[in-house]
């Protein structure tokens, strides 16, 4: 890809800059990328090439909507973001449509176990990597299903927390994640669980936001959701 030649995002909102490895808004309205507004060029591209094809998220006012076995690649992995001490945030806003038992948010293209997922069956999100050796697991309550929510997740020395809108829900411990391949929005790479649902806002971190980060850029969020016509509780 020659990210020269992309037009570059310059609307910025006021959310926490130290350490934003990539930012996303789900707004482009043609095109194969998914555009970064952090500034360091992560462009997504949209389904298994550069034209046009069925892997392709539709385009929707408030996002992207991924019809199961749509995706968008990432330029990132998962250790990419890991600091020295494990660190990492991932921050997402999604709605999803179906009480199908997993949900595939955010996955590694070559590794199928590497996965974040919402369990719609029982309303949890679950934050689930692989190391290739145990499993870094947390399972966090208060996700409405057909109902857009603020997802904050983050990582560090092998602890785990989720933020579901406003509201910490879990912590639990685990190993750090090292996966090595490159993540995805939406349809894991064996092609057997995906996304059917819209995702209207993404940032990545190479550092464990605090929880008054977390609030701040809730709020942030919110005012950008609201622009779409999102309202987050």
């Amino acid at each position: 890809m020659n990210q020269q030649r992309l037009l570059q995002p310059t609307f910025q909102q006021d959310i926490v800059r130290q350490g934003l490895f990539a930012e996303y808004h789900f707004d482009e309205k043609s095109g194969a990328y998914l555009l970064d507004y952090s500034g360091n060029n992560n462009h997504g591209i949209l389904g298994n090439s550069l034209a046009a094809n069925s892997n392709w998220p539709i385009r929707v006012p408030v996002g992207y909507h991924f019809k199961d076995d749509d995706f968008v690649e990432l330029p990132l992995t998962i250790k990419n973001l890991l600091t020295k001490n494990g660190e990492f945030t991932v921050e997402i806003v999604l709605e999803i449509f179906t009480a199908q038992a997993i949900q595939i948010i955010l996955a590694s293209s070559l590794n199928s176990t590497d996965r974040f997922t919402i369990n719609g069956t029982i309303n949890k999100i679950r934050h689930n990597l692989y190391n290739g050796i145990t499993y870094v697991n947390t399972e966090a309550t208060g996700y409405v299903e057909k109902s857009p929510c603020f997802i904050s997740t983050k990582m560090s020395n092998q602890f785990t927390e989720t933020m579901v809108n406003k509201n910490m829900s879990v912590s639990s411990i685990g190993s750090n994640a090292s996966a090595t391949s490159a993540c995805r929005f939406g349809l894991r790479t064996d092609n057997t669980l995906g996304l059917i649902g819209i995702i209207s806002y993404a940032s990545f971190y190479n550092r464990k936001l605090t929880s008054n980060e977390q609030n701040h850029n809730y709020n942030a969020v919110k005012n950008i959701m609201k622009k779409k016509g999102i309202y987050l509780p």
